[in-house]
């Protein structure tokens, strides 16, 4: 999580802002939320420009994917 990033739009630093699944799937009218619950969830990291707002999305299993292959 300690990444130091700038915003595309701006130039400005982007900080990170908090960790959070986010539902993947849809919704349907015949589905309802079943169609959510099956797809399950994406763990993400949150990041926010602190210049225009702007928000960046990041795989939050990215950083614990990459130890466990340099610890091989």
């Amino acid at each position: 999580m300690d990444r130091d990033l700038r915003c595309l739009r701006c130039g400005g630093k982007i900080e990170y802002q908090y960790t959070e699944y986010l539902q993947l799937g849809k919704n349907s009218f015949f589905g309802g939320h079943l169609n959510q619950l099956a797809a399950g969830a994406l763990l993400t990291d949150i990041y926010r420009c602190q210049g225009c707002g702007k928000l960046e999305f990041f795989d939050g299993e990215y950083e614990e994917e990459a130890e466990e292959e340099t610890e091989e």
